[in-house]
């Protein structure tokens, strides 16, 4: 994708595709309008803000049009229960331990980005993320961003310093719990 045009290849919308199976992955190309083109970042290691970005959208949207609640509650149950695993494999979500292409569009990034994105939702609530949202592409419009300028963003927008959580889900080696405003099982896994 480049900011005002998005390619998609043809496949995509061959029978036996329906709507529900190219619509989200349309929304997903159209977010990168802003996260990746729009808003760049510094550094390969920075793509988590495209991908996950992108992808979190492209959930919430087949949730919305498509699937309804159960959808996303399970994408990102099961995104939470192969965390650990892709860390292992390809390294934090804002750390990744390659710089090959495999490595840096892990679905450690995509997954694991919009898995990041899902539990800051689930602290700060629907309003407030939603202000982070907006006001981070409004704020850095035509600039490369990086993951601790998201974060003190973070910061300032939600009045609270959530640079220590936020630093567990982008660099730590292992996933940390579920937040407890998400729906869990006792484990921590999202129920």
């Amino acid at each position: 994708e480049t900011q005002t045009l998005s390619l998609h290849p043809a496949f995509l919308f061959q029978p036996p595709r329906t709507a529900a199976g190219y619509e989200p992955v349309m929304v997903h190309e159209l977010a990168h309008q802003w996260f990746g083109d729009d808003l760049a970042p510094v550094r390969w290691q920075d793509v988590w803000l495209n991908e996950g970005h992108a992808d979190y959208y492209q959930q919430v949207y087949a949730q919305e049009f498509f699937f309804g609640d159960d959808y996303t509650v399970g994408y990102w149950r099961d995104a939470y229960q192969r965390a650990n695993q892709l860390r292992h494999e390809f390294g934090p979500v804002a750390m990744p331990t390659g710089n090959d292409i495999f490595t840096l569009f892990s679905d450690n990034v995509y997954s694991g980005g919009s898995l990041v994105l899902y539990s800051l939702r689930q602290v700060v609530g629907e309003d407030t993320f939603r202000d982070i949202e907006q006001t981070w592409v409004k704020r850095y419009s035509g600039e490369s961003v990086s993951t601790e300028q998201f974060i003190a963003h973070v910061n300032k927008v939600s009045h609270r310093n959530l640079t220590s959580f936020l630093r567990h889900w982008l660099y730590d080696d292992t996933v940390p719990p579920m937040p407890a405003a998400a729906t869990c099982a006792p484990s921590g896994e999202i129920a």
